[in-house]
């Protein structure tokens, strides 16, 4: 008889996202300190966001990607789609952390010019580009789940 490999358990999207929705979860309820915030400028409005607000706000897509991977998990599902859509969630932190203006000062001491408001612009692009195509992947896998039917025991 095969043992059960308890690291491929492990290994699982809906384990991967409740756990990183538990670690958020648990880290907006540390202490941050006051100066812990994130200072994004959109155009001409300037917008400071609590590092807990924002690990609140991440864990709860992460948690509903979750449960609708484990009420999916007897489907017949793409693991490449199921791990982009994990890869993608990734893009989130990457899009604030490209408005945020610690890297804007940084980014616009660095290049001169008028190519960087370009080049910055197609960075955003091409993060929320990531994100949405994870999320198309996510809709597209439920939907290619449900029209290949349930798994079997041979598969």
């Amino acid at each position: 008889m095969k043992k059960p490999n308890v690291f491929r358990r492990f290994l699982r999207p809906e384990v991967i996202l409740i756990l990183l929705a538990l670690g958020l979860a648990t880290a907006a309820l540390f202490p941050w300190d006051d100066n812990n915030s994130i200072d994004i400028h959109l155009h001409d409005t300037y917008y400071v966001i609590a590092i807990s607000h924002i690990c609140m706000l991440l864990a709860i897509p992460l948690a509903f990607a979750a449960i609708v991977y484990f009420l999916t998990r007897n489907f017949r599902q793409w693991a490449a789609l199921k791990y982009f859509h994990l890869l993608s969630f990734g893009m989130i932190p990457v899009l604030l952390y490209f408005h945020s203006t610690d890297f804007q000062m940084s980014y616009y001491r660095q290049e001169a010019g008028f190519d960087r408001f370009n080049s910055i612009n197609l960075l955003t692009l091409v993060v929320v580009l990531i994100f949405v195509l994870g999320q198309v992947a996510f809709l597209v896998n439920l939907i290619a789940g449900f029209v290949r039917g349930k798994k079997t025991a041979n598969s």
